[in-house]
């Protein structure tokens, strides 16, 4: 089974949540075992937006490793995680019945304080991993854009300094090219039409700008509606770039 993990910040309903998910483990999840076992973690100190705080980092890191070593003694599958409205809650696919996992959560939430609840239910068909760990075309975006914020940071990015961020999209004519950026210069984008035009592979490329800050969840909001529009119109949205601003 493919280990590869991938990290983002999303919405549900009307709360923000953050997924921990193993996406290399999406073309093999089939023969993991057909039980899922959820332990959900109640924080004791979230902050108000019901998100952990680093003041409780190490103590959850520390027991979620427990559950991880628990859950490789029997070859069962931690697949991911979701934290929203102050709760932690892992998934696992599972052989094991629920006697051993009562056992072992009781264990665990006697030795760390915290209030745990297990979960046990056939999911054959892994349908909860889909619906509610997999990421959506919107929540690959953001795990794109936080990839380049890295890249950013590691330069010395000041992230809530003014920068001029680069959008790249690509169309299949120039008909539907010319709808995107009607439709982008309507928005909130300038038009680079001197950047824009064929490309060698005989695709229509627009080149977008924006003035803005690097902070995810600002920067986001323009990536997704451009990948959204994009898509609309037939075409790809390719990303977007910038010049680290260094704060002096």
């Amino acid at each position: 089974m493919s280990d590869e993990w991938k990290f983002f910040m999303c919405t549900m309903g009307e709360n923000l949540a953050s997924i921990m998910v193993n996406v290399g483990i999406s073309e093999s999840i089939a023969k993991t075992p057909p039980n899922l076992a959820t332990v959900t973690l109640t924080y004791k100190q979230p902050d108000e937006r019901g998100m952990p705080t680093n003041a409780e980092f190490d103590a959850v890191v520390a027991l979620e490793d427990r559950l991880d070593a628990f859950v490789k003694l029997d070859e069962d599958a931690y697949v991911g995680r979701i934290t929203k409205e102050g709760q932690r809650i892992f998934f696992v696919y599972t052989h094991r019945a629920e006697a051993p996992w009562a056992h072992f959560v009781e264990q665990l939430a006697g030795s760390t304080g915290y209030k745990l609840e297990l979960q046990i239910e056939r999911d054959p068909e892994h349908s909860e991993y889909w619906k509610y760990l997999y990421p959506t075309p919107d929540d690959w975006q953001v795990i794109g854009d936080m990839d380049v914020i890295e890249a950013l940071e590691k330069a010395g990015d000041d992230r809530e300094a003014e920068h001029v961020i680069e959008h790249f999209a690509y169309f299949p004519d120039e008909a539907s090219a010319r709808r995107f950026a009607d439709w982008a210069t309507s928005d909130r984008f300038t038009y680079v039409e001197k950047e824009s035009g064929w490309t060698e592979d005989k695709t229509y490329g627009v080149r977008l700008n924006h003035v803005g800050n690097t902070i995810q969840g600002d920067l986001s909001s323009f990536t997704i509606a451009l990948r959204r529009k994009a898509e609309e119109f037939g075409g790809e949205y390719d990303g977007w770039g910038t010049e680290a601003v260094v704060r002096k």
